[in-house]
């Protein structure tokens, strides 16, 4: 069973769900779930269509908008019949091979989920322009025959590898779990945003057998320029603060070890909020109430999804935006101020010519 979580994709849902009915496994051997989260667009229309067609679509219309994807999924995870569960983005796509590759896999050991890799897809207007397949923590992994096997006595939880892993794995798109697994220890997502991370929090605590296919690609992870995620909203900081906020509490109850996983997500939500033209008194309420996290985001925080040059000067942005909310608004209003000047040069047509073919 796939899962697809949509809202106003109306650009992008037919190239996500023609993903799934060319699945080298068999179209009529899946079952899809399209949960509409009130769209305003023709995104119902298209769903429409779809499971007009085809019988083992089933289309769910909300009648609110939940803000995120985290409702949708759990709505769709009811509904599920089969004895697997996979999630697919509505703006994404899968291999051909995905879902016959991943239930093999899962199918052949007894084991909680199937963990494999994607590709991230920046475009314009749907052109490629480069696709990054390697995950250098991930190709470093020892496996046996391309596959990482994970049980509690090979990795325990509180190893600082397993963190590492965490990190990099918090993603549910780009894995199969088996749907027993899921019910019996009431893993859903969060109603707030990185909805992800908290439910593959909750897998990775509770879960004593997953593989990873370190060599299969299985997902194309496609990146807009409209994408909420990388939106420079008081809207959107404040629901992503929201969701490290309860990530954080979930793990200080569940697994004190690993808190490291929902402070990560701060030096991301700081570079958004330095290009976000928030009022002075607005940034300085939001650090104030998420100042536990601040306060608890240390200089020598390793993400090792990103590279060590890279994390060290985010660290130090991080702790500098928190420090004091008027540092916070000198050095937002320094970077908005560059970004304009930035922005202006590259939509000049002469230098776009020179610089950026």
């Amino acid at each position: 069973m796939i899962i697809i979580p949509v809202y106003n994709a109306e650009k992008y849902l037919e190239r996500a769900v023609t993903s799934v009915l060319k699945q080298s496994i068999g179209f009529e051997n899946l079952e899809l779930i399209i949960v509409d989260d009130n769209s305003s667009d023709d995104t119902r229309k298209i769903i429409e269509t779809y499971s007009k067609k085809y019988d083992n679509i089933v289309p769910i219309y909300r009648n609110e908008n939940s803000g995120g994807a985290g409702i949708p999924r759990n709505i769709g995870m009811k509904k599920v019949t089969s004895e697997f569960i996979m999630f697919l983005d509505g703006d994404d796509t899968y291999k051909s091979d995905v879902c016959e590759t991943v239930y093999g896999a899962i199918k052949s050991e007894d084991i909680d989920f199937i963990w494999y890799k994607y590709q991230t897809v920046y475009n314009d207007d749907y052109i490629e322009d480069k696709i990054f397949k390697d995950n250098p923590f991930l190709d470093n992994l020892k496996t046996n025959d391309g596959i990482f096997r994970y049980t509690p006595k090979k990795l325990n939880k509180n190893n600082k590898k397993f963190l590492e892993i965490m990190q990099n794995g918090a993603y549910v798109w780009d894995k199969i779990f088996k749907k027993e697994f899921l019910v019996k220890n009431n893993i859903e997502f969060g109603e707030y945003a990185i909805e992800d991370s908290y439910f593959m929090a909750s897998v990775f605590i509770k879960s004593v057998h997953w593989n990873l296919l370190n060599n299969y690609i299985g997902y194309n992870y496609i990146i807009r320029r409209d994408n909420f995620t990388m939106t420079s909203s008081k809207k959107n900081i404040e629901s992503l603060l929201k969701g490290t906020n309860f990530l954080y509490d979930y793990l200080k109850k569940e697994s004190p070890d690993l808190i490291n996983l929902a402070l990560c997500n701060l030096p991301w939500i700081v570079k958004l909020n330095l290009n976000c033209k928030m009022k002075p008194y607005e940034q300085k309420e939001i650090l104030q109430k998420y100042k536990k996290l601040f306060k608890g985001y240390k200089l020598n925080t390793r993400n090792s999804t990103m590279s060590l040059r890279l994390n060290i000067a985010y660290n130090i942005l991080t702790k500098l935006v928190s420090s004091n909310y008027i540092i916070a608004i000198v050095l937002s209003r320094i970077y908005i101020g560059i970004e304009d000047k930035l922005s202006k040069i590259r939509t000049n047509n002469i230098v776009r010519k020179i610089f950026f073919k």
